[in-house]
């Protein structure tokens, strides 16, 4: 095992809190780039299943890295537990292309696009979108701050070899994903950028806390391995209920699988490249937990 000093672990964690903070940051940046006028039913549900698909790639790199036990699928649903009673509040419109009341069948294309629109214009849709910004917010700082204590006692146990260039493209393309996730709902319900934008570096600040937490508490292999499980449910179920599910509201179904299965496949591609550049070496992981 090499042994390095503290002032090099806390140089390198500094650097890969920076990287993590600055790409959701830049990540945020590319959702309220989007004009105010051009957010439309369909450009909102699309992104979402966009969103939905790159962010169950980082859901599933993050359990990649922790124990396979009982206690770990407990604490996997522990963490969708806790997210299940909130996602009801993040239901988006009641009216869509694949959601039909009684009132609608009267009504021509042209009246049901407007019905649609006008509805999901409504304060009552932003006022949930706020609520499911919040929710995203949250599970999204859960999993930083669970992974800012993994990097910092990742430095420090120094088991596996890490390729600096590489495993700071391996937190950039997941942090930019994050914060995208975190921008769009908040965006869309506040339609304010300075808003958005706090929200995203509080989301993306817990992973520098998570580092400051794990350097003076010291925690086990077993304790990390907890925390990125439980995080890992909560962003699970986030990913189900609101990007997932309410995208079919305002999106067609077929629109909705091209965009995530799209996505998927678009960050499985990133993700296997860099396994294979040898960014943290899953395999020596393994030999950790």
């Amino acid at each position: 095992m090499a042994t390095t000093s503290n002032a090099e672990i806390v140089r390198e964690s500094l650097a890969i809190a920076c990287c993590a903070s600055l790409s959701s940051v830049l990540g945020a940046l590319l959702v309220i780039l989007i004009p105010r006028s051009s957010l439309k039913p369909g450009l909102y549900g699309l992104l979402k299943s966009i969103l939905a698909g790159a962010v169950a790639i980082v859901i599933i790199c993050d359990l990649l890295i922790t124990e396979t036990s009982f206690f770990g699928w407990a604490f996997g649903l522990a963490g969708g537990a806790t997210v299940f009673f909130i996602a009801p509040l993040t239901v988006d419109p009641p009216s869509g292309p694949n959601k039909m009341h009684p009132r609608d069948k009267n009504l021509t294309k042209d009246e049901l696009h407007e019905l649609q629109k006008r509805e999901f214009d409504s304060p009552d849709v932003r006022e949930r979108a706020i609520v499911g910004g919040i929710v995203a917010a949250v599970a999204i700082g859960l999993r930083n701050l669970a992974c800012g204590v993994w990097f910092f006692s990742f430095l420090k146990w120094r088991r596996a070899e890490v390729e600096y260039p590489g495993i700071l493209i391996w937190c950039a393309t997941e942090s930019a994903t994050l914060g995208a996730a975190v921008a769009l709902p908040i965006y869309f319900g506040t339609k304010s950028r300075w808003r958005t934008m706090v929200a995203v570096v509080v989301s993306a600040a817990a992973f520098a806390l998570g580092q400051y937490l794990a350097a003076f508490t010291h925690p086990s292999q077993t304790v990390v391995s907890r925390m990125l499980e439980f995080q890992a449910g909560s962003m699970w179920t986030m990913t189900v209920f609101w990007m997932l599910m309410t995208p079919l509201e305002t999106t067609p179904w077929r629109h909705w699988i091209v965009a995530f299965y799209s996505s998927f496949v678009c960050m499985l591609g990133i993700r296997f490249q860099e396994y294979q550049w040898g960014l943290i070496g899953l395999q020596h992981l393994k030999q950790v937990y």
